[in-house]
């Protein structure tokens, strides 16, 4: 992915979530959480190839870039 890509479903934040460091701890219905050894949690809603929300998708990216800084 270049860098001036973003990421718009749950399958391609969830393999930059797991590239920062974050371990799938547990899924409950549609919601995947994840923690870091940071003590970071993060939460990524599944739905497949949806497209999500602009807002949810900068929301999980800052939490990811604030555990890689």
């Amino acid at each position: 992915m270049s860098p001036r890509q973003v990421p718009k479903n749950s399958k391609e934040l969830t393999v930059l979530a797991e590239k920062a460091g974050f371990i799938l701890s547990r899924q409950r219905g549609s919601h995947m959480i994840f923690y870091h050894e940071k003590g970071v949690r993060l939460t990524i809603p599944h739905h497949g190839t949806k497209i999500l929300h602009p807002k949810i998708v900068k929301s999980i990216l800052k939490d990811i870039e604030s555990v890689s800084t």
